[in-house]
């Protein structure tokens, strides 16, 4: 047998600290295991199996603790404004996407058949996938819960008060669109009692802005940011 540079016996788990004498111990010790075969481990055997178990969740314990660390600190310094607007140039602003944003009653079903919350989460996600809105937000794991939008100039924070002020537009299109649907049925609303009673159903959903419409736009923006997140390791190697 060659001499190997293994520090711990396979058999007993004692710690060899010179490669010289590992031919020796092994071959004692697998006598020894072999005459022991079918007994349970001594003592010595079981406080030596526990150290070196220990010893390597200790050592594993102390690299797991470093490299969060150093996550940490990364996270702390990423600068996601400067890399974006360096790197990502959008052809409008976010804004002016969402100024065109269109809803119809097939939008809005997804109000009636959930929530408020729900819904309107729905509508944003399909309108960003749906239209190159999607290239002027962005939002990465590494910066928990905060968008960033392009406002036509550079890139900056989507604060609470501007996404408060995205969604209640979006809300006053949802009506705008409701509005639609009301005129175009508007014989139905005369006549047909089944018909009204759907309506006042689906438009009470509509108005109901139960948590409070700042709590609803909280719990949008956190959705919406689990939608969209993306790990900027995956983007570039940031130099830090």
């Amino acid at each position: 047998m060659t001499s190997k540079h293994i520090t711990n016996c396979p058999n007993c788990f004692e710690t060899i600290k010179k490669t010289s004498c590992y031919e020796n111990h092994i071959l004692k010790c697998q006598r020894s295991n072999e005459l022991d075969y079918n007994s349970s481990p001594n003592n010595k055997q079981l406080y030596n199996i526990i150290t070196n178990l220990v010893e390597k969740y200790n050592k594993l314990q102390t690299e797991v603790d470093g490299l969060k660390k150093q996550l940490y600190v990364k996270n702390k310094k990423l600068d996601v404004l400067t890399w974006l607007n360096s790197n990502v140039k959008p052809f409008t602003s976010f804004h002016i996407y969402m100024e065109n944003i269109d809803i119809t009653i097939d939008k809005l079903m997804y109000i009636f058949d959930e929530n408020l919350t729900t819904g309107i989460l729905r509508i944003l996600c399909e309108y960003l996938e749906e239209t190159d809105a999607k290239h002027s937000i962005k939002c990465y794991e590494q910066k928990k819960n905060i968008l960033y939008v392009f406002d036509g100039e550079s890139w900056c924070e989507f604060s609470a008060e501007e996404f408060r002020k995205t969604i209640n537009h979006t809300y006053s299109k949802c009506l705008q669109g409701f509005d639609c649907y009301k005129n175009r049925n508007e014989e139905k609303m005369k006549t047909d009692a089944e018909f009204q009673e759907e309506y006042t159903k689906k438009f009470m959903k509509l108005i109901n802005t139960k948590p409070s419409f700042d709590t609803i736009c909280g719990r949008i923006k956190n959705k919406l940011y689990m939608e969209l997140k993306e790990s900027f390791a995956s983007i570039t190697e940031f130099d830090i």
